[in-house]
């Protein structure tokens, strides 16, 4: 699940399914989000920032971020149209963690909501 490959003079993280949103923290963490069952993004990120570090495993490769901005190319558009900009992401080195996901209830104001989520994570290396 998830993980870098060179292109061209840098690299491109590869993605297991439809990453659905793309959230940066200000500690310089990055999130790709991905979903199966929810009612919208923001249970699906209630679901990965709930999903215990211990359910989150540590790739051997690194990705190496050398711009600033993070596109999505879906691999059915051949070529086709213009990537899709999602956010934006310090330069330098990451690390690439993985989740299978989360499998439960998230409470959002008065209701539960089902959700199956995973998630690829990038972390700074210090």
């Amino acid at each position: 699940m998830g993980r870098a490959i060179a292109v061209g003079r840098g690299e491109a993280l590869v993605m297991p399914e439809r990453c659905v949103a793309f959230l940066a923290l200000e500690d310089g963490t990055a999130y790709f989000l991905f979903w199966a069952g929810a009612d919208d993004g923001a249970h699906v990120l209630a679901a990965v920032l709930a999903i215990p570090e211990t359910a989150w495993k540590r790739r051997r490769d690194t990705f190496t971020m050398t711009g600033t901005q993070l596109a999505l190319i879906d691999s059915a558009q051949a070529g086709k149209g213009r990537p899709k900009v999602v956010g934006k992401l310090a330069p330098g080195r990451y690390t690439i963690d993985t989740t299978t996901g989360y499998d439960g209830r998230i409470r959002v104001g008065e209701r539960l909501h089902d959700v199956e989520a995973g998630g690829l994570r990038l972390r700074p290396q210090r």
